[in-house]
């Protein structure tokens, strides 16, 4: 190769060149070593990168992206990179075709445009053997009768382009000219404005430049064979005189040019050759002549594109009609999105045909615009790439003004994105100015506008319909172009229908980023249309569509198609092949189906039986390989699963084979190669098929090729050595893939595979203990709490005492934050005994020890000698550590026993001068002192901001990531809500993104964050996040987070759905399984929801009942020493008694005595001065108030409780303080207020105002004053 080529193609980090294998005006092709494939490949490059170039390129690889033959080159990625373009695909090493069947020529090839003009001299007499050449002209046919099945005319059929391998395999390459053979969905042409092919071997009608068809492809064989029979062409002269005489005279026939030339093969050249095409025989009558016999069940057949044509299509009506109804909406200036998904062969595509051509047919002004993205293709934008190529199109066939219209200022942006804008003339009157612009980011920002200003152009002047098929392949980069087009404000009015396959949507980048969040759906309407299986009399109708007659044999056989398919489209049409094969029927019509015909079949129309019948057709090398994959079980390692098979890197003709067949896939996974089955049924028989000793040694060889890679997964292996029966090799590979797995941070893997691990090892011994403890970390991690304790309690049989002691500390652990109190306070009993200590029995008596610990650290202060954990002895770290797992698991739910091992915690962490565990101590003393509220702040401060240095200075994220959640914490129990937030999705994100085994951290920062947003009044923000995170807590046992959710947050909101009666069995049940020793904070926040729920249903006298009756054991747990819990539950007394002396009658002994009692509780409140409570106490005097007959009174304390609450980031009390005001007025400024607050009230999630009013105001609201 020259250094002074410019289109010299050299070697990458992926792709090491070879060699040049030829060249051509157009690019070259090089011979290469894929290192991602690891295997040879075939790399076509392109000269020119004009857009016409480009786009023919890329029309030549798609055109063969889904189809699947042996003899037809296996076409790999489409890749653009820093502006060069360039395909991979199989390497064929042999000869051309006329070299394999009469021996190297002498002479030049006659196969190219240049050579027509010379004499044409004869080679060789006679081929090299009329079988070979009948074996090589059968391949041929065979594939370009799959090419034309899948609706493609090849267009440039010649020796050159057809290649035989040593085998004897023949491919048929280079797809350049490749035209639709139908056309596809919209706007798509044959491109037949210029002569193009080699004129040697293109029809008469191609070359008169008349319209072409298979019959065109069918000519250019017969010149070929006619070529292999006599060793000449049918025509010779120069171009203008062989493009004459193939339109006015037949060649000699080969028997008459070459004696001894076989008759029958002479005959069907001339045939083949006949000028007009009508008059040449069909793909299915060459394939007769040449003696293939095989019907429809032949594995080596095309897999249909699904940009293919003629499929069949019934049923589905209600979603044919919502995608109608959209695209009426969008008619009228809506935008809208609808997500068409499924599994494969579920018919996604053939809907939105179906569904397009009836908006072709009602609204020819229409615009439709398809495309689809491609797995194979790295190119820029990938998932609207072939879109804008179809814009193109269609802008290039609008009039000259017309397209000017629409061209937006910066289109020349776009059309640095998309290349293929250039072919449109309008394009190039763009301003250049945008191409000077240096700022990558700016220019990508501009051309994203440039495309929704045309869009929306085009919109706005005819409905405009887009299409994406196979959307699971795009990229990111194609998301962003998507949301951006879409967003709000004014998105243009058009109807996107985007299809991909159900299970991709967790593994595809795109669809997680649209899918989740990126599209703003509030300026876009966005479905989501599931295709599942086809109802029964759907199925039937489809099954007699494909029948092909409604006789009353085809009646019942459909009967049996439709049950025995399941409802999937595509094993429907499996099985009418199958039917059509057995009953010897035309596929195309023919003789009907008979009454006898169809009773011999019923009972052999399964799909085992079809899927059977299509394995016994399968070569050796091809059934070998499915079964391999079958046994696989998953997507496996192609090249692993082609060495498993015995086929090394040599299997690309069974892959195509299979591929052909439906029978496996080929996918692009985590960058490498990866095939499965096409369907789990295929899967199923195949395994059913097999004897046990054969699946044991299927499993072996396929845990042995793939151990033999460098891409082994040691999960996968174990399960390939288990099942081969080698237990001892798949424990040691469980045990491993479980500590990769947790290397990973995936940690229920993790914990299935440690478990997988013992079963599978012989029982005792250190090495299971050891993995006992991994178990228990691999939950812990998980947030699975009881099933961590219950590991790390098995795992304790037989260690030694010091580590018994560990590892039931940590078990107890586990189950106090879980939320199981009584096991873990059981269990941390005997931990404490072991090390001294002893847990108060009640928190009363906990006051005393609280008492002395407080002391000594005042005497003692904070400071510390920093020293490493190895220089502390273990029976010192297990002490701390044990108050630490004491102080977290009562914290939140026993306060003040917990406040006595935070401090006792803290105290022994200082003596032991390890800095981690002394951030952490700080941390949560930190919380402990913001119990204090206001009275403490100064300390609390005092303690974040060391907790929060000694954690920085250290680096150790998990210290800082519970300093910020107690600076949370603390700011809410001093009442800044909005604040308390923002530490707390501070905190969240640095334990979920740098920690592991925080789960009792992260409830409680999500804890805190609703209750937040509780005081704020934000209940849609609470609807959003709670469900999710009680979701994620019930699938994990955690007790704990469950409870809080529950007890505080769910009744709620019930509450504002206007579900009272939900409400009250949440809350009546939100403890069931929580601890009933004692009154926890969590029996609180019950006894609140049950209050609540009976103010809401107007029932006081039950408010009132439940509140009283319970006071007692609130005060005896001493949560009132909480400020906020203090004054919170104050209040929830005063709003129950006041609603009660309102329903007993103010001026009644039973009333008076009430509102002595809330007179005395609202004093306490503002006795605590607290910003947020002292609204809290206006309100309550506001009700007051009005069971005196104070109106002015009530309306002055209404706008002062408002105004504080507004302070306070209150917004719900201040809405209901003004909705309250609204009432008392009346007049037209009242009803005003009232209809302002409901608005805002509903806005934030509650559906009825006034009731959920009556909860947090309760008064005399509707008087006549």
């Amino acid at each position: 190769m020259s250094v002074l080529d410019p289109y010299e193609f050299k070697s990458t980090e992926r792709f090491e060149v070879h060699g040049r294998l030829g060249s051509g005006t157009s690019g070259d092709v090089y011979r290469v070593f894929d290192r991602k494939r690891r295997m040879v490949v075939a790399l076509k490059t392109l000269h020119k990168t004009d857009p016409a170039a480009i786009y023919r390129f890329k029309k030549e690889f798609r055109a063969l992206a889904d189809v699947n033959h042996p003899n037809l080159v296996q076409l790999y990625e489409l890749l653009s990179q820093n502006d060069r373009w360039f395909f991979t695909m199989e390497m064929v090493d042999g000869l051309d075709f006329i070299d394999y069947v009469r021996g190297p020529r002498a002479l030049p090839s006659y196969d190219t445009d240049l050579d027509v003009g010379r004499p044409v001299k004869p080679q060789p007499a006679a081929p090299a053997g009329p079988e070979r050449l009948r074996d090589a002209l059968r391949q041929l046919a065979e594939g370009l009768q799959a090419l034309h099945a899948a609706g493609k005319l090849h267009c440039d059929i010649k020796p050159s382009n057809i290649r035989v391998s040593a085998d004897g395999r023949v491919v048929l390459l280079d797809f350049g000219l490749v035209k639709e053979l139908f056309g596809g969905l919209a706007y798509e042409t044959l491109d037949g404005d210029e002569l193009a092919g080699t004129p040697a071997y293109m029809s008469p009608e191609q070359a008169a430049g008349r319209q072409v068809t298979e019959a065109s492809d069918w000519y250019s064989v017969g010149v070929v064979l006619y070529e292999a029979l006599t060793g000449r062409l049918p025509y010779s002269g120069g171009f203008l005189k062989i493009l004459a005489d193939k339109q006015q005279i037949d060649p000699p026939p080969p028997a008459e040019v070459v004696s001894g030339v076989p008759a029958d093969l002479s005959e069907l050249c001339r045939e083949l050759l006949a000028r007009d095409p009508a008059s040449r025989p069909s793909g299915r009558r060459v394939l007769r002549r040449l003696g293939v016999r095989r019907g429809p069940l032949d594995p080596a057949r095309s897999t249909h594109s699904s940009s293919g044509t003629g499929a069949s299509f019934v049923g589905r009506a209600e979603h044919v009609e919502l995608l109608r109804s959209v695209f009426e909406r969008t008619r009228r200036g809506n935008t809208a999105v609808v997500f068409v998904h499924g599994s494969s062969g579920m018919g996604k595509t053939a809907l939105i045909r179906h569904f397009t051509r009836q908006i072709r047919e009602q609204h020819e002004e229409a615009v439709l615009l398809t495309g689809r993205c491609y797995e194979r293709e790295s190119v820029p934008y990938k998932a609207l790439d072939a879109l804008v190529d179809a814009l193109s199109r269609y802008l290039r066939r609008l009039p000259g003004h017309e397209a000017e219209v629409l061209m937006p200022t910066n289109v020349l942006a776009l059309a640095r994105l998309f290349p293929a804008l250039r072919r449109v003339q309008a394009v190039a009157g763009g301003q250049r100015r945008v191409l000077d612009i240096p700022d990558s980011q700016e220019q990508r920002r501009r051309a994203f506008a440039a495309l929704r200003e045309l869009l929306t152009r085009l919109a706005t002047r005819r409905p405009l319909l887009l299409f994406i098929d196979d959307l699971q392949w795009g990229d990111l980069d194609s998301a962003a172009l998507l949301a951006d087009l879409l967003r709000p404000p004014d998105p243009p009015p058009l109807l996107l229908v985007a299809c991909y396959r159900s299970e991709e949507r967790d593994s595809s980048p795109l669809l997680q980023s649209l899918l989740t969040g990126q599209l703003e759906s509030d300026a876009t309407e966005v479905h989501e249309l599931l295709l599942e299986e086809l109802p029964p009399r759907e199925a039937r109708s489809l099954a007699l569509e494909l029948l092909g007659e409604r006789s009353g044999p085809a009646q019942a056989l459909a009967d049996t198609i439709a049950r025995e398919s399941g409802g999937s489209p595509f094993f429907i049409a499996e099985l009418v092949r199958y039917a059509k094969a057995e009953a010897g029927l035309d596929q195309h019509g023919g003789r009907s189906l008979s009454s006898e015909v169809e009773r011999a079949m019923a009972s052999r129309m399964t799909l085992d039986n079809l899927i059977q019948a299509r394995l016994a057709r399968l070569p050796e090398a091809a059934r070998l390989l499915l079964q391999v994959v079958a046994v696989a079980g998953q997507p496996v390692d192609l090249e692993g699963a082609q060495q498993a098979a015995g086929l090394g890197r040599d299997g690309q003709a069974a892959i195509a084979v299979l591929r052909g067949a439906s029978l496996l896939r080929v996918r692009s996974s985590r960058e490498r190669e990866e095939i499965e089955t096409y369907h789990d049924r295929i899967r199923d028989t195949v395994c059913r098929s097999l004897a046990p000793a054969t699946l044991r040694a299927l499993h072996l060889r396929l845990a042995r090729a793939l151990e033999a890679s460098d891409r082994a997964d040691p999960e996968t292996l174990a399960r390939h050595f288990l099942d081969a029966g080698e237990t001892r090799r798949a424990a040691e590979l469980a045990a491993a893939a479980a500590d990769q797995a947790s290397e990973a941070l995936a940690f229920d893997r993790a914990a299935r595979l440690y478990r997988i691990a013992l079963d599978l090892k012989p029982p005792g011994g250190e090495q299971e203990r050891q993995l006992r403890v991994k178990l228990g970390d691999a939950l812990t991690n998980a947030g699975r709490g009881p099933e961590a304790a219950r590991a790390y309690l098995e795992a304790a049989a037989g260690a030694k005492a010091a580590e018994v002691i560990e590892l039931r500390r940590r078990a107890a652990e586990q189950l106090l934050i879980s939320g199981h109190i009584d096991e873990g306070l059981e269990t941390v009993g005997s931990v404490l005994e072991e090390i001294g200590m002893k847990l108060a029995p009640t928190p009363r008596r906990a006051l005393v020890s609280l008492a002395c610990q407080l002391l000594l650290l005042k005497l003692r202060g904070l400071r510390f000698r920093e020293r490493d954990s190895t220089q502390i002895s273990a029976e010192q770290l297990i002490r701390i550590d044990t108050c630490w797992s004491v102080s977290i698991g009562l914290g939140s739910v026993d306060t003040i026993r917990g406040m006595d091992f935070g401090k006792r915690s803290l105290l022994l962490a200082l003596r032991a001068g390890e800095p981690y565990r002394v951030a952490r101590a700080l941390a949560i003393e930190a919380a402990f002192s913001g119990t204090g509220g206001t009275r403490t702040a100064k300390r609390t401060d005092k303690l974040v901001q060391a907790s929060m240095a000694l954690a920085e200075r250290v680096g150790q994220p998990h210290a800082l990531g519970l300093s910020y959640m107690t600076a949370g914490m603390a700011a809410y129990l001093v009442g800044r809500w909005k604040r308390a937030l923002e530490l707390l999705d501070r905190s969240e994100t640095i334990l979920r993104e740098s920690c592991t085994g925080v789960t009792w951290e992260l409830d409680t920062a999500m804890s805190y964050q609703l209750r937040a947003l509780l005081f704020i009044g934000d209940l849609r923000e609470i609807a959003r996040r709670a469900p999710r995170f009680l979701r994620e807590v019930k699938d994990k046992g955690d007790l704990y987070a469950e409870t809080n959710l529950r007890s505080r947050i769910t009744w709620m909101l019930l509450l504002a759905q206007d579900r009272p009666e939900d409400a009250r069995r949440e809350a009546e049940t939100a403890i069931e399984r929580w601890s009933q020793e004692g009154f926890h904070i969590q029996h609180y926040w019950r006894l609140t929801g049950l209050v609540d729920t009976n103010l809401y249903q107007g029932d006081a006298a039950a408010a009132w009942a439940a509140l009283d009756g319970s006071w007692p054991s609130l005060l005896g747990s001493l949560l009132h020493r909480v400020e906020l819990a203090r004054n919170e539950s104050r209040h929830l007394r005063c709003r129950a008694a006041l609603a009660a002396a309102a329903a007993h009658g103010p001026s009644s002994a039973e009333g008076r005595k009430l509102l002595k009692l809330v007179d005395d509780e609202v004093a306490r409140i503002e006795a605590d001065k607290l910003h947020w409570a002292e609204p809290l106490a206006r309100l309550v005097r506001a009700g007051m108030a009005t069971l005196a007959g104070d109106r002015d009174r009530a309306i002055e304390l209404l706008v002062a409780a408002a105004a504080g609450f507004e302070a306070a980031e209150m917004g719900l009390y201040a809405q209901v303080s003004r909705r309250r005001r609204g009432q008392l007025l009346g007049g037209a400024e009242g009803p005003r207020l009232v209809a302002e607050a409901d608005a805002w009230i509903t806005e934030h999630g509650v559906r009825r105002p006034d009731r959920l009013a009556d909860v947090l105001a309760p008064g005399e609201w509707e008087g006549s004053w």
